[in-house]
């Protein structure tokens, strides 16, 4: 199992996909409603599925998650790839961490 307190990610909530659509659940934490963090997706047995982060709130990247996936599990348009509803119903469901992110600024931005 992984460690889920691995690079510094705290548990946030969790998640689950089912015929009707992609679920989340999170937990009333201050992290929630951060800006610039690194979340990740983790399976049941503690393995990563996915990892990302985002410049934005976190509960809103984890709902445009649920809207994109669900949409894409009936078929409405949506940026997520066609095969990727079915390949979350297969893992099931997780937990997700998640952390600050840094802000780097750069010669080209942020």
């Amino acid at each position: 199992m992984t460690d889920q307190n691995h690079y510094g990610m705290k548990m946030i909530g969790v998640w689950w996909a089912d015929p009707d659509g992609f679920h989340i659940d999170l937990d009333d934490v201050p992290g929630a409603d951060e800006e610039y963090s690194i979340y990740a997706f983790l399976d049941r047995e503690g393995a990563f599925v996915r990892i990302g982060s985002s410049k934005g709130k976190l509960r809103n990247r984890m709902k445009a998650c649920v809207r994109d996936l669900t949409n894409a599990t009936h078929g409405r348009k949506s940026p997520s790839a066609d095969w990727e509803p079915a390949k979350w119903q297969e893992i099931g469901g997780g937990k997700i961490i998640a952390r600050r992110g840094s802000l780097v600024s750069t010669p080209v931005g942020d």
